[in-house]
């Protein structure tokens, strides 16, 4: 620079600039030129502005300023030198007295278009004296300014420059104050007032601060808002950017009728159809044509079609605006695009990819964070929803090359969440807590997300010690929402011991409450209400399908009425259901609706007198809460008077309990679950509680555990610790052997429509689940060993599940494919287990699987796995073997020495429906089940003449 900049005045503080990333030196010769106007010394600053103005020619407030000086100078020199008529021209600068002139603080940034038309208007003028006051006297704007035109611009030449000036004055001084209303009005009028090359620079200059004040409105007056933004709209006409800011803005608070509108108007069409995207789409191409080129017009676009539902095509154009500008609302509207969209995939790729930058996790903008953070939580829930974690894998790959940080340990421990490892992820939280040194890691906190992990797990004592180390001041709404449901639940369980365990301590409150006051209830007599949670294909599912088809014609039943929690939540829950709805029975499904909460108060209107018991139902989990509140409902409706509820389902033991039934117990037909291959979130959020809940239960005298074998009988008495057995009974199996026809020897037919035309060939069955818990892999394995000294054999699996294509293509791999035949479900299982020779079982865990007594049934002898109660079945030797297998091969063996063994298949064939049918009689079963249910072999059952319920 050229020019001496004077000392800065320290008793004057520089007036606050509007604009920001000016060099260091071309701030503070602005700031020094606006000193020494504010001083008067006019003759001082002139070079420091045109130093300024020889920098940045297109500066705005640089030629404004010249201009006014120079005027202002002229003047003088004219009326000093009119006597001596001395021309203007020939006047030295210096010699004018210093004048005091306030200016204005704005000014345009640099690379915005200033033009020459503002300079022909100021010299236009310039040498016209002004007669009643001077430039630079302070104005006041009326109204009538405000609504001026361009045809103002056609007044007397002395009235021009004080238009422009007060213009000018008002523009900057509104934005100085920072009054964007008022800095709306000034621009409307500098609109119609100035050159049109001036008004655009002006708008340029203050647009992007008034687009801001704009998004930070309240929402309460929409009216006046979109009148706000008609106005902007009309202001920013030839303003493309500042257009698309405006409309992106309007868009990111889904407000797309509102753009329509905006768009109609501006474009003079007639208003479309409100909430269409295209159509807004069009509109915008022709308001804005270049727009899809602009990162704007694109992010303007995919909020478009993603209001719109179109979520894929809004994904495509967030990456093209994440390519023209790779900013942080451009990044968040991605990853918020591939959540709606539901490509899990793709979203896992842009966070492995976001976390491959150069730049630190840590050191990025907390948009972006806050973005990335959303997309993990999306992609664990969808994990832990599906148990599918594997769309997290490229997230974790990405993380083995991260170094150490909060953020990266935070997602880590998000991983592991998704895999259901909460020790592993308490270990990742522990390290970020470790890297961050105790200091506040935004937006997370890394206390509050060790409370949310231990809270998943129902370790609430332990959470409320994190949420005490957490900043209460937190904002966030999960913080805030969870941390509030677990105060509410020490509050009410105050008593509870500690450390602090849910849902146990409302099962406490419960059974305290009930021993209290129980809830009178009326029973009919001979009502029985059978509980399954659903009728899908498995050995309980058909155990109660037998069941209730013997039951219908029993004599000491009165009514039998059969309550099933489900029936379409997953592929093959309704198995049974049809030939459950073809019996003459009453039925009735009463999970539909499941994710919808039921209100206490509506559905259960007896519990209005007890609000401590109605609280505590209300506090529960979602899946414990409704089985109690419908089944309730539906045991107050049908009044039973013994209920037997199959397998698992403690929360519906609880629910009889609560509803006063005399008579209910626990038909489980497997080993305890602790023999299970459970996840450790698994056993805290269902085994843990089910185990309270049994004991709590069996404090009744009346509350029995029936098991289909003494194996489990035993394991039910270790697992719950309870020191009575005859609490523990058994009841095996019952099979409607004429159900399922008799023993008519070898299926020829039906082998030979599978292919097996050698009616000597071996053919090993099988009937279960293809579910990892039966091994299905193991049974291929040991088809595969079979096959190498029995090469004629043939291998048959009826049943379907998840590992179906998984064991046919290791089957196709090891050349055995075309004589492996999967059926899939079958109804008619006694005319495909006639089509067998062996019967092979190589399950992981079982009670007394009905496929094995079915087999038998049909003269078919058995290999299985010894476990559970399968050794009960099988008569060891005669018609079968239950073998301690430890790989595959164990049972290839087994069958290999049978099928070298012609005389004892003869022999088993024999022997096998004999034991079975001694065994598992269901006449035994039924005389055994009556008697739970509390009906003599002489009982009748008694009309009911009182009232539908009876309840306090």
């Amino acid at each position: 620079m050229h020019a001496t900049v004077p000392p800065r005045l320290p008793d004057a503080p520089p007036p606050a600039t509007l604009t920001t990333g000016w060099p260091g030196h071309v701030t503070l010769l602005r700031r020094q030129a606006r000193l020494l106007m504010d001083r008067g010394d006019h003759r001082a600053a002139r070079p420091i502005w045109e130093s300024l103005r020889r920098s940045l020619p297109r500066d705005t407030e640089a030629r404004h300023c010249l201009a006014q000086i120079r005027s202002l100078l002229q003047r003088e020199d004219q009326a000093t030198r009119r006597s001596a008529d001395v021309p203007p021209h020939e006047l030295p600068w210096d010699a004018a007295p210093p004048t005091r002139m306030p200016m204005p603080a704005g000014s345009m940034p640099a690379g915005s278009m200033p033009s020459e038309p503002v300079r022909a208007a100021f010299t236009s003028a310039e040498l016209v004296p002004a007669r009643s006051a001077t430039l630079h006297a302070p104005s006041a704007r009326s109204s009538s300014a405000a609504r001026s035109s361009s045809r103002d611009l056609t007044v007397a030449p002395a009235e021009v420059p004080q238009r422009l000036d007060d213009t000018l004055l008002d523009v900057h001084a509104a934005a100085r104050a920072q009054d964007h209303s008022a800095l709306l009005v000034a621009l409307e009028a500098a609109r119609a007032t100035l050159p049109t090359e001036e008004a655009r620079d002006l708008v340029a200059l203050h647009g992007p601060p008034l687009l801001t004040w704009l998004g930070r409105l309240e929402h309460s007056d929409i009216a006046m808002r979109e009148d706000l933004e008609r106005r902007a709209a009309q202001l920013f006409a030839r303003h493309d950017r500042l257009m698309l800011r405006l409309f992106r803005q309007i868009a990111e608070d889904g407000r797309v009728d509102a753009i329509i509108t905006l768009l109609a108007e501006l474009t003079s069409r007639p208003p479309p159809a409100p909430g269409d995207p295209a159509t807004a789409l069009r509109l915008v191409s022709l308001l804005l044509p270049g727009y899809a080129e602009e990162a704007q017009g694109a992010a303007l676009a995919a909020l478009l079609l993603g209001n719109g539902g179109r979520h894929r095509e809004a994904v495509d154009w967030w990456r093209k605006a994440l390519c023209r500008e790779a900013g942080t609302a451009n990044r968040r509207g991605l990853l918020a695009a591939l959540r709606a969209a539901g490509d899990d995939h793709a979203l896992a790729r842009e966070i492995g990819s976001w976390l491959a930058d150069d730049a630190t996790p840590a050191a990025r903008a907390g948009g972006e964070r806050s973005a990335v953070i959303a997309g993990v939580r999306h992609l664990v829930q969808r994990a832990q929803q599906t148990g599918d974690a594997s769309t997290l894998e490229a997230i974790e790959l990405y993380l083995a090359d991260q170094p150490p940080g909060p953020l990266a340990s935070w997602i880590a421990a998000s991983c592991a969440l998704a895999r259901n490892d909460g020790r592993a992820a308490l270990s990742h939280l522990d390290a970020a807590l470790r890297c961050s040194g105790g200091t506040a890691c935004p937006p997370l906190d890394l206390h509050a997300e060790r409370a949310l992990v231990l809270m998943r797990d129902h370790l609430y004592g332990e959470a409320l010690e994190a949420f005490a180390l957490a900043d209460p001041a937190s904002n966030d709404g999960l913080y805030a929402r969870r941390r509030e449901h677990l105060q509410a639940i020490a509050r009410f369980c105050k008593s509870a011991p500690h450390p602090l365990r849910y849902p146990e301590c409302l099962v406490d409150v419960i059974m305290t409450e009930v021993a209290a006051r129980p809830v009178r209830y009326r029973p009919r007599r001979g009502h029985v209400v059978m509980v399954a949670g659903s009728l899908g294909q498995g050995g309980g599912e058909r155990q109660t399908q037998t069941m209730v088809r013997r039951l219908l014609g029993e004599p000491r039943i009165a009514r039998l009425t059969l309550l099933v929690r489900s029936v379409h939540l997953k592929p093959g829950d309704d198995f049974f259901y049809d030939s459950v709805k073809a019996l003459p029975v009453a039925h009735h499904v009463y999970g539909r609706d499941w994710a919808q909460p039921s209100t206490i108060a509506t559905v259960l209107p007896e519990l209005a007198n007890r609000p401590h018991l109605a609280r505590a139902i209300a506090l529960m989990p979602h899946n414990m809460r409704e089985e109690i509140i419908r089944l309730c409902r539906a045991l107050w409706d049908h009044r039973p008077q013994a209920v037997h509820i199959w397998q698992d389902m403690h929360a519906a033991a609880l629910a009889c309990h609560i509803a006063g039934v005399p008579r209910f117990f626990i038909h489980r037909g497997s080993l305890s679950p602790d023999y299970w291959a459970q996840t450790g979130h698994q056993t805290a959020t269902h085994f843990r509680p089910m185990r309270h809940c049994y004991r709590r239960l069996l404090e009744r005298p009346d509350f029995v555990i029936l098991n289909n074998s003494q194996a489990g009988c035993h394991t039910d008495q270790e697992w719950l610790g309870w020191p009575d057995a005859s609490r523990f009974r058994v009841i095996y199996n019952a099979v409607d052997f004429a159900a399922l026809g008799p023993e008519q020897g070898r299926n020829v037919a039906l082998r030979e429509t599978l292919g097996i035309a050698d009616p000597a060939a071996p053919v090993i069955g099988g009937a279960f689940r293809l579910q990892p818990v039966k091994r299905p892999l193991w049974w291929a394995e040991a088809a595969r060993l079979i096959l190498q000294a029995a090469p004629d054999a043939h291998f048959l699996i009826i049943g379907d599940g998840d590992m179906t294509e998984t064991v046919a293509a290791f089957a196709t791999a090891h050349g055995f494919g075309h004589r492996l035949h999967l059926p899939g479900r079958v109804a008619n299982v006694g005319d495909w287990y006639r089509a067998m020779d062996i019967k092979l079982l190589t399950s992981e865990r079982e009670g007394i699987p009905n496929a094995i007594i079915e087999a038998q049934h049909f003269g078919v002898p058995v290999v299985a796995t010894d476990v559970g109660g399968v050794a009960e079945a099988i008569a060891q030797g005669e018609s079968g073997f239950a073998i301690k297998a430890q790989s595959p091969a164990d049972y290839a063996d087994a069958v290999i020495r049978i099928l070298r063994d012609p005389a004892w298949q003869a022999r088993a064939r024999l022997q096998a429906p004999a034991h079975v049918h001694a065994m598992f009689s269901l006449d035994t079963v039924v005389d055994q089940l009556c008697g739970f249910y509390g009906l003599s072999r002489t009982c009748r059952s008694d009309a009911d003449t009182g009232s539908r319920r009876d309840n306090a």
